[in-house]
């Protein structure tokens, strides 16, 4: 496997930023870009809390799962799992299935690699552990699974309609069917 140069993934996470309309200080882009930079680089991701808490070393929860529900700008609760089962859904759904991906067992979550990818870090934005971060952790850890299988660095995120397909359709029953 070909490593990644320091401008192709300076270039992808400006690419991706801007693609999503995410904005980050100067610094979060940097530490994003050495994040990227590793794990990419490397075979396996540690700790979501690690790379949450490096990138977003300058937010008071940077690293630590949320212990709150997710509010709109209305006020109104989001449809995220509870503060209470992000620690259970963390440990018996993304890590498992992060897992076995990484193992070559894809056909466990989907079909395509590139669907697979996706679908991983799907399940870790479906449960969304951290108040803030959550769309640019799982893509690096979609983009980790296609660089690990010789596929191009994606930077769009497919359309909102297919994630909340996703999360609704397919992660919950299987979040459900998990934690039994």
């Amino acid at each position: 496997m070909k490593a990644l140069t320091t401008e192709e993934v300076e270039n992808s996470v400006a690419d991706f930023c801007q693609q999503n309309q995410i904005v980050l200080s100067d610094e979060q882009s940097k530490r994003l870009v050495r994040v990227a930079e590793d794990v990419w680089n490397n075979v396996y991701i540690q700790s979501m809390k690690q790379l949450h808490g490096y990138i977003f070393v300058d937010i008071p929860e940077a690293g630590q799962y949320r212990d709150c529900a997710i509010v709109n700008d209305s006020g109104r609760s989001r449809a995220y799992p509870r503060s209470d089962m992000v620690y259970r859904l963390m440990v018996q759904v993304f890590r498992p299935t992060y897992e076995r991906v990484l193992a070559g067992d894809g056909k466990a979550v989907g079909d395509s690699v590139e669907e697979v990818a996706w679908r991983v870090g799907a399940i870790l934005r479906s449960i969304h552990p951290f108040l803030e971060g959550n769309r640019v952790l799982s893509w690096v850890v979609e983009n980790h699974l296609r660089v690990l299988n010789r596929l191009p660095i994606r930077t769009e995120q497919k359309p909102k309609p297919d994630f909340d397909h996703y999360r609704q359709n397919l992660f919950w029953p299987y979040a459900d069917k998990m934690m039994q």
